[in-house]
């Protein structure tokens, strides 16, 4: 089985929710975009593998810092962060899905161990 591991040094960011313009319309804003893009070329400038078939994805989301790894790790209850890990996460893997990134599209990943350090 293929493996990679990555670690990404930048401060975790929760994902935002929607905003709206003044006529109605929901957008997601520069800064999540920008987020989203410096995941993507961390992970390229790692030469992390597209991986295709059903994925497990460990991370460890620290103070200044995201670690990738594909193994499960013991929680810590204690964390810096205030941030829900999912919101995290969601940012993460938007980041990292596509055609040259982690994986095509999130719906392979079968199995996720997170935690906030």
């Amino acid at each position: 089985m293929a493996s990679h591991r990555v670690v990404i040094h930048i401060k975790p960011k929760a994902k935002p929710r929607p905003r709206f313009s003044r006529r109605g319309r929901a957008y997601t804003p520069q800064a999540a975009h920008d987020y989203e893009s410096a995941i993507k070329e961390a992970w390229r400038d790692s030469n992390g593998p597209t991986f295709e078939r059903p994925v497990h994805v460990s991370v460890t989301f620290r103070k200044n810092k995201i670690n990738v790894f594909v193994k499960e790790m013991t929680p810590d209850t204690k964390s810096a962060l205030t941030g829900d890990v999912d919101n995290y996460l969601k940012a993460l893997f938007d980041g990292l899905q596509g055609e040259d990134g982690a994986f095509v599209n999130d719906r392979q990943i079968h199995d996720i161990s997170a935690r906030k350090a």
